[in-house]
């Protein structure tokens, strides 16, 4: 199977929930953020971040330069 495995996968999924929640926070003036969800949200940051180091260099340059310049 192609792609960056599972540990990128998880990194691209927490990226996504973490632009959603950001996007609510930001724009949404009913949404309100408990304790709880936010140490959650900080979490799951936190572990997201653990597992992108976790990958050799190279897959982090390739994975990075597909976030930051998709294809065409």
């Amino acid at each position: 199977k192609a792609g960056f495995g599972p540990e990128l996968e998880a990194v691209a999924s927490t990226i996504i929930d973490l632009q959603e929640r950001r996007y609510l926070a930001d724009y949404d003036p009913l949404f309100r953020a408990s304790l709880s969800d936010t140490l959650f949200v900080v979490a799951s940051g936190r572990s997201a971040l653990a597992r992108f180091r976790s990958v050799g260099r190279s897959l982090r340059h390739d994975f990075v330069t597909l976030v930051v310049f998709p294809p065409r």
